[in-house]
């Protein structure tokens, strides 16, 4: 058992089995645990592979995780601000509120291409 009484080894077993029917949720749910290291080590290399497979099919959780993964450059992704807020821009156009407060915060930060949108 892991964090919280959660089963992260057994969860992560069942969300591979889900994920080989192309299920967005478990895909993301792998990158998730790749990401924060739930029952294994982190690893963000295939935390943005698992994010980047789910938001091709459809996933604004998985959309949101990987723009900022774009955004600060991890898991071997280059910084790429305006990738960062395509991928935001979507999901926050699809009313996803998470995708809407990230780019509200990118768009405060005012750097690199971002800064020439408030002129």
């Amino acid at each position: 058992m892991a964090k919280g009484g959660i089963d992260y080894v057994q969860a992560r077993k069942l969300f591979i089995k889900a994920a080989e029917s192309n299920n967005p949720v478990a895909i993301y749910n792998l990158g998730h645990i790749y990401n924060y290291g739930l029952g294994i080590p982190r690893d963000d290399v295939q935390a943005a592979t698992w994010y980047s497979k789910a938001e091709d099919l459809g996933s604004m959780s998985a959309r949101n995780s990987l723009a900022l993964f774009y955004a600060k450059g991890l898991g071997n992704l280059p910084v790429d601000r305006n990738k960062a807020l395509k991928l935001l821009n979507i999901s926050a156009c699809q009313g996803y509120a998470v995708a809407q407060n990230n780019l509200g915060i990118l768009y405060s930060d005012g750097t690199d291409e971002l800064s020439k949108d408030y002129q």
